[in-house]
């Protein structure tokens, strides 16, 4: 599945997707957001492989979508129980992502992506862009949690909103 980090190292229980170098979104994660990942990652029992990185900070150089992603604050993960890549459409898979997310959530993550028809329902958008990026305007980013690609909270399904809301 996963090669070694672009650069740098991983904590044990993170991994970057084999082929990382080769997409847009190449670059490393800063070290905060892979200790967030790791403590998550911990938490639930998982693995977690990076697909979606870092990329150059706007408006310069490779970049697409989302300037969350800007300098490596955010990251798109896919959570694996053993072989077993977790979904949230199915019952016993979404308690164990739910349970990564409330622990990442608890690690400092600021902004989660996921839910039914969200990036095929099995990977996960987790951020610590709001209030840590470089990029002046970056705090009180936006929506905290979201199920759609347009990054609005009201497309986030209910037990997202609830987790990233402190419940």
């Amino acid at each position: 599945i996963a090669t070694g980090p672009p650069t740098g190292t991983t904590p044990p229980n993170v991994e970057y997707v084999s082929g990382f170098s080769a997409k847009t979104r190449n670059q490393a994660l800063n070290p905060q957001l892979l200790q967030v990942l790791q403590s998550a990652a911990e938490a639930a029992g998982v693995k977690v492989v990076i697909s979606s990185g870092g990329q150059d900070v706007y408006p310069n150089g490779r970049r697409t979508g989302s300037r969350r992603h800007d300098a490596g604050y955010a990251a798109d993960v896919i959570l694996y129980n053993g072989d077993r890549r977790l979904r949230v459409n199915d019952p016993e898979e979404l308690s164990i992502v739910q349970t990564f997310i409330r622990a990442a959530r608890d690690a400092g993550a600021t902004g989660v992506g996921a839910g039914n028809g969200y990036m095929s329902d099995q990977t996960y958008h987790i951020d610590i862009a709001d209030g840590n990026s470089i990029q002046p305007g970056m705090r009180g980013y936006g929506a905290r949690s979201w199920g759609t690609t347009a990054a609005r909270s009201a497309g986030a399904p209910a037990w997202l909103r609830q987790i990233m809301n402190g419940s």
